[in-house]
C-alpha cells in the first residue's frame, strides 16, 4: 500500500523503477512512486524497440550530405568560340559596276563558275570558294570569272565587270617586252593569224604588230613582221616553216628559244 502522494509501480520482467536510483531487491518487487515520475517514462518504455532505426528528421541544410543522394549537375558552360581570322566577304550591293569592257581583269585567279547568270549569284559564288575575290567577269564565254586583283585589263571579248568599291577601274595592259631573232626565210609553225587574212591585224611596225597580237591573243609568244607590213600571231613556236624567198623578222618572248626547221 502506497500514501496518497504516491502510486504503485507494478514490475513482472525486472522493469526500471522511475524515480528512483540503486538496482531493486528482485525483479518482480513493486514500488511506490510519485504520478510525475511514471507518465513520461512509461510513454517512452512502450514506445522503445532496440531493433528499430531512428527515423532521420528531414533536413534544411541545402549542403547536407546523402550517401545515396547524386549531387546535381553543374550547369555546362558553353565555350566561346574564337572570332575568325578569315575576313568577311563584302555583300553583293557594296559592289560597283565598270559597265561593259573590250577584256578582263589580268587577275592570277582566273578561275570560271558555270551557273551564275547574275552579278549577285556570281559574286557571291566567288567569294564562298575564293575569299580573296575582289573583282568579277560576267558574258564570257557565258561564264561567271573570279579575280583576286585587276591592275590592268587583257583586251578579248566583251565582258560586264563588277568589283568591290575600293579598286579602281584599270586600263588596257600593256603588251610584254619581246627580242628579235632577226631576218628569217622560215616562220614560227603557229596558228597564222596574219593581216592578210579576213580577221588579221593591221600594224606598220613590229612595235605596233606586238601590241596588236598581244590585245588580241594574249596568249601569243611570237610574231612574224615583213617588209610588206604584214603581221602575223603565233600562240607556239615548235619549229619553223619555210617561206622561200621572202624574209620576215620574226619577234618573240624572251624566254622563248629559236627552233629548228620543221
Amino acid at each position: 500500500d502506497c500514501s496518497l502522494e504516491l502510486v504503485c509501480f507494478q514490475r513482472e520482467k525486472g522493469d526500471r523503477v522511475p524515480g528512483c536510483g540503486g538496482e531493486p531487491n528482485s525483479d518482480r518487487d513493486d514500488y511506490c512512486i510519485t504520478p510525475q515520475d511514471i507518465t513520461p517514462f512509461s510513454t517512452l518504455l512502450r514506445s522503445y524497440s532496440p531493433s528499430a532505426r531512428p527515423t532521420p528528421l528531414p533536413s534544411t541544410n541545402p549542403l547536407s550530405y546523402s550517401p545515396s543522394a547524386r549531387p546535381p549537375p553543374l550547369p555546362s558552360a558553353k565555350p566561346t568560340p574564337l572570332p575568325s581570322s578569315k575576313p568577311t566577304p563584302s555583300p553583293a550591293k557594296s559592289l560597283l559596276s565598270w559597265g561593259k569592257v573590250d577584256g578582263w581583269c589580268n587577275s592570277a585567279l582566273n578561275e570560271a563558275i558555270d551557273g551564275p547568270t547574275r552579278a549577285e549569284e556570281c559574286w557571291e559564288a566567288c567569294v564562298n570558294k575564293y575569299s580573296e575575290t575582289v573583282a568579277i567577269d560576267l558574258l564570257r564565254d557565258g561564264l561567271c570569272w573570279c579575280r583576286d586583283s585587276c591592275p590592268c585589263f587583257i583586251t578579248g571579248e566583251l565582258n560586264l565587270i563588277y568589283a568591290l568599291p575600293t579598286l579602281q577601274k584599270p586600263s588596257k595592259c600593256g603588251a610584254p617586252e619581246f627580242v628579235s631573232w632577226g631576218k628569217n626565210t622560215r616562220y614560227c609553225d603557229g596558228f597564222d593569224n596574219c593581216s592578210d587574212n579576213s580577221d588579221g591585224i593591221s600594224a606598220t611596225s613590229p612595235e605596233e604588230c606586238w601590241q596588236a597580237c598581244f590585245d588580241k591573243y594574249p596568249v601569243i609568244v611570237s610574231i612574224d613582221f615583213d617588209s610588206d607590213g604584214d603581221c602575223c600571231c603565233q600562240e607556239r613556236c615548235p619549229c619553223m616553216e619555210t617561206i622561200g624567198a621572202d624574209s620576215n623578222i620574226i619577234y618573240s618572248l624572251p624566254g622563248l628559244t629559236k627552233p629548228d626547221k620543221c
